[in-house]
């Protein structure tokens, strides 16, 4: 069952481990998996398969199965069969970039597509660490699908917004040598940004999202962009500038 994910694009993509696979007749097999948690990982079609539980038909669903793939693999995968695919939700692809892309943080080699990976799972978990922060003005009102599937302000929007390589640099945001550590590190300093701008409007918090007469203009995905732009600006300035440098710098020098 070694086929190329192309090969069948309507089917629910995933990577299997501990697998048997006994030829029957031909190309025809039975494909049985051992009964423990996590011994398949879905690579593409989440959206099918979270649609096909729910159906109340019993329309079957097909499957193409991967086998050998360790966790880079997995993720390169899913980059190359979503990369072009416009049908795909945006939040639910920076959703999964949060999981699949944690094995990037630990790869010896360095290209640019390691780089992405890596700089994408920072992104992806910093919002989704901001999200359930209750320190947090924006605690549970990002749409992330594995979190708050409802909410208005998009997961995919946030995560362009900070997405930037210019500030995903040793130095600049990380500023820590564990990826859980970097994570945290940065979750702190937007909670610390999104805190002081509540304190000083607090009411325009307040306003409902989904009120079109008293629409909340914080949580839109135009004021997010500049509110973000303005923060990236910042982390530049304060890890560059000589007399800002080392206070930037401070949490580090003190752990070590």
């Amino acid at each position: 069952m070694k086929q190329q994910p192309h090969s069948s694009l309507n089917s629910i993509v995933v990577a299997v481990k501990g697998e048997d696979f006994e030829q029957v007749e031909g190309n025809m097999g039975k494909l049985t998996l051992p009964n423990i948690y996590g011994n398949m990982w879905i690579i593409d079609g989440q959206h099918r398969l979270y649609g096909s539980a729910f159906s109340n038909t019993d329309k079957p669903i097909s499957i193409c199965a991967l086998q050998g793939l360790d966790g880079m693999l997995q993720a390169k995968q899913f980059t190359s069969i979503n990369s072009n695919q416009t049908k795909v939700s945006g939040d639910l692809i920076w959703d999964l970039k949060g999981e699949l892309f944690r094995d990037a943080q630990f790869e010896s080699s360095e290209n640019k597509e390691n780089e992405i990976m890596c700089r994408q799972y920072y992104v992806s978990n910093v919002w989704k660490a901001v999200n359930q922060n209750p320190n947090s003005p924006l605690s549970s009102r990002i749409r992330i699908p594995s979190q708050t599937p409802t909410e208005v302000l998009g997961f995919g929007a946030m995560c362009k917004n900070l997405d930037d390589p210019t500030i995903w640099e040793s130095g600049v945001l990380v500023r820590k040598n564990q990826p859980d550590d970097v994570v945290r590190d940065v979750e702190d300093l937007l909670v610390a940004m999104f805190a002081a701008m509540y304190e000083t409007m607090p009411n325009e918090w307040a306003k409902n999202t989904k009120n079109v007469k008293e629409k909340n203009w914080l949580l839109i995905s135009y004021s997010m962009e500049i509110i973000c732009k303005l923060f990236k600006d910042a982390c530049l300035y304060f890890s560059s500038a000589r007399s800002f440098s080392n206070d930037w710098l401070s949490d580090e020098v003190h752990e070590h």
